[in-house]
């Protein structure tokens, strides 16, 4: 079940989004928060593929493991988070509309790993919520602002 939820309609065609979507390396060019990302194997944009992503979080720099977990061409996309106890499987879901503009989904499943993550998921929930709530809104504008 997804602790978390998103959709979005982008002025883009599917191939677009999709490839952007899906190469982690874009996350520096779309979210403000992200200050890099660093392959740690040869999977460049592969399932099995690690990364570390940086985000720079008040005033300390926070790296996190990515490792992509799902890749169906221009249909679905998803990569697994770890960082201190705590796993998130994020999954986007592309959609092609009649306008040739793409609808995406985004859903995100917590999973706590260590026993306080578990007993203060409900609170790390309403974090991750906070901070990941308009993620689809600035591929929305990263996107549609590269196609002007």
């Amino acid at each position: 079940m997804a602790d978390l939820f998103e959709k979005v309609v982008i002025d883009c065609p599917i191939e677009v989004v999709f490839e952007t979507v899906a190469n982690p390396k874009n996350a520096e060019k779309m979210f403000v928060n992200v200050s890099e990302v660093e392959s740690l194997d040869d999977k460049e944009k592969q399932v099995g593929g690690k990364y570390r992503e940086y985000r720079q979080l008040s005033n300390r720099r926070v790296g996190t493991d990515i490792e992509i977990i799902q890749r169906d061409h221009n249909k679905k996309y998803g990569f697994k988070s770890s960082s201190n106890g705590l796993s998130v499987d994020y999954v986007y879901s592309f959609q092609e509309t009649d306008e040739r503009k793409t609808k995406i989904s985004f859903e995100g499943a917590v999973h706590p790993e260590k026993l306080l993550m578990r007993l203060t998921k409900p609170l790390v929930v309403r974090m991750l919520k906070k901070e990941d709530q308009d993620h689809l809104k600035y591929i929305k504008n990263y996107l549609e602002k590269s196609e002007e």
